[in-house]
């Protein structure tokens, strides 16, 4: 192929940027929780999430360039907090978290509200 050669028939698609972000609180009080790792897990059989992020100080965290599908997600309380972590919809296991389909190209919006110890 030489410079200004033009080719046809090819089709690109370009997939859009796919992201998970959210807000972890306290359950009481509602103070957001600093330092919480979000964990995302494809629904069956991996050993390691897919991707994970920590919450800011402000309790928001963001999940960059997860390819679109099917997960769970995981919030692990930040160790001396007195809070517990959890899965998705309250789900105290992963095999009962709740899966998420996050679409191409979106962000999907995951909030959670940690629970003290009892």
């Amino acid at each position: 192929m030489s410079t200004g050669t033009t080719l046809t028939g090819i089709d690109i698609a370009f997939v859009g940027a796919t992201s998970i972000a959210g807000t972890i609180t306290a359950d009481v009080g509602g103070a957001p929780v600093a330092g919480a790792v979000v964990a995302v897990w494809v629904p069956d059989g991996t050993y390691l999430p897919t991707a994970t992020a920590t919450t800011a100080v402000d309790g928001t965290y963001t999940v960059n360039g997860i390819p679109a599908g099917p997960y769970r997600i995981e919030v692990r309380a930040p160790t001396g907090t007195g809070l517990i972590g959890e899965w998705y919809a309250d789900a105290d296991r992963r095999s009962t978290a709740t899966i998420v389909a996050v679409p191409s190209g979106a962000t999907t919006t995951i909030d959670a509200a940690l629970a003290a110890t009892p």
